[in-house]
């Protein structure tokens, strides 16, 4: 899911500053990271990370 997310976002040349060059390009996997994992919580909701993080404790 975050992997989708973060190949939709470069697939569409996102980037905070445009035309930033190379020190973005450098930045870009962590802004993504970032990014995508603020939209996957975001989706996904505090349901689902809780049970995933019962999930974690029960294993």
């Amino acid at each position: 899911m975050v992997f989708v997310i973060s190949e939709l976002t470069r697939r569409r040349g996102y980037s905070p500053k445009p035309g930033f060059g190379r020190a973005y390009a450098r930045g870009s996997f962590l802004w993504e990271a970032a990014m995508s994992n603020i939209l996957f919580h975001a989706l996904a909701g505090p349901n689902m990370l809780e049970t995933w993080m019962g999930n974690r404790q029960n294993s």
